[in-house]
């Protein structure tokens, strides 16, 4: 499993490149582009959408711009999308109860951060409770089987204190943080009565 996952990743690492350049120039020779298909991970396919939805989030969230941000977007999907694939390749299956319990719940988690309020949900989606649970089925499904395959991926690992020490160790000391200190005391007291007996 981790050999093919290790041929798999440096056969679609190698073409990323490519596809950053054909995402910044597809953006400035194209603006009409709607969809497209621009990287294929096994049965898996990475959509010009999705990078695009990921890139206004990021926009919105850094306030940068910078078109290269997208080359790091279209990685990181690759890597999720070699996990899936692997998933599926290795028969992990995520029920539809599951997948409706998941987005169910992200749903309700939703509505209680609007007060319960349907009209607010709707005017800020700008789709209704049942369309937005539709758009959200499969990319929780996705989400669930990468969570299963890192799990079954890491689940043989194990690492001593001993292990970690000694990485700690080989960092050189300038190449470490600097944390300033923070010491905090705290003091309770009870004063005590002596009676007249024990006086």
């Amino acid at each position: 499993m981790n050999e093919h996952l290790t041929t798999t990743s440096s056969r679609f690492i190698s073409v990323i490149l490519l596809f950053c350049w054909a995402l910044t120039l597809g953006a400035q020779t194209n603006p009409l582009i709607i969809e497209k298909i621009i990287a294929k991970v096994g049965t898996e396919n990475i959509f010009y959408s999705e990078v695009q939805e990921l890139y206004q989030y990021a926009v919105a969230q850094t306030g940068s711009a910078d078109p290269a941000i997208q080359c790091d977007i279209l990685e990181q999907l690759i890597a999720r999308k070699l996990l899936i694939d692997q998933a599926k390749l290795d028969s992990i299956i995520v029920s539809e109860i599951e997948v409706e319990a998941e987005v169910q719940r992200r749903l309700d988690y939703i509505l209680q951060q609007m007060g319960g309020d349907e009209e607010r949900f709707y005017q800020y989606y700008n789709q209704s409770i049942a369309d937005k649970r539709e758009e959200m089925r499969e990319p929780t499904r996705e989400m669930m089987l990468e969570q299963r395959i890192q799990g079954t991926l890491i689940s043989d690992v194990e690492i001593t204190p001993k292990e970690v020490v000694a990485f700690f160790d080989k960092i050189p000391v300038d190449s470490l943080p600097f944390l300033s200190a923070e010491v905090e005391i705290a003091e309770i007291s009870i004063p005590t009565r002596i009676s007249e007996e024990n006086m």
